[in-house]
């Protein structure tokens, strides 16, 4: 169900007329939908697959995105089989980094952000500490990993790292066509 609804999240915070339903679905699940929006839908969407795509080095050192970057043996060879074990984690990094930046100031403070780690003390409660914990991890990582697949997937495919047809490309839109593989 998180899964989904960070689906349908990440598809209503490119939408006005939807944004309260990013807010019940994003915010939910522990991503900031204010901060989606703005890293999402204003930076990533307008540069992708460039060095001002907030995405472009977002799983450096792990998973290295840019075309252009000559890749260490371990990250050609290794890292894509630990690469779903990392991607477990990424709702876990994301709601941090959100929380760091809300203690910074830098991100708008809303009570939505307490709805991870309440999930997470009411599993625990209800089902004992390890297993507890487990259960909250295992939907984390389903989440973490079906979702940031998804992600990387769009823009990382073959076809979408060709540098020199992005780079001729003679608009944004047609920028867009080539850097996406939906």
């Amino acid at each position: 169900v998180a899964s989904l609804l960070g689906a349908f999240g990440h598809n209503w915070v490119h939408q006005p007329n939807y944004r309260s339903w990013a807010y019940l679905s994003l915010d939910v699940i522990g991503f900031s939908s204010t901060g989606w929006f703005r890293e999402h839908v204003l930076q990533h969407h307008m540069y992708t697959n460039t060095p001002w795509d907030n995405h472009f080095h977002g799983t450096d050192p792990f998973l290295v995105t840019d075309p252009t970057t000559p890749r260490h043996w371990i990250q050609s060879y290794v890292m894509p089989y630990i690469n779903p074990v990392i991607l477990t984690f990424g709702l876990y990094a994301n709601f941090l980094a959100h929380a760091a930046d809300m203690l910074k100031g830098r991100e708008e403070w809303r009570l939505w952000k307490a709805i991870l780690p309440l999930n997470i003390a009411a599993m625990v409660c209800r089902w004992g500490l390890l297993r507890g914990w487990m259960l909250t991890h295992t939907w984390i990582s389903v989440l973490g990993l079906w979702y940031f697949t998804m992600a990387l997937m769009n823009h990382n495919a073959e076809r979408c790292m060709d540098v020199d047809a992005r780079n001729a490309a003679r608009d944004w839109g047609e920028a867009q066509l080539v850097t996406c593989a939906d």
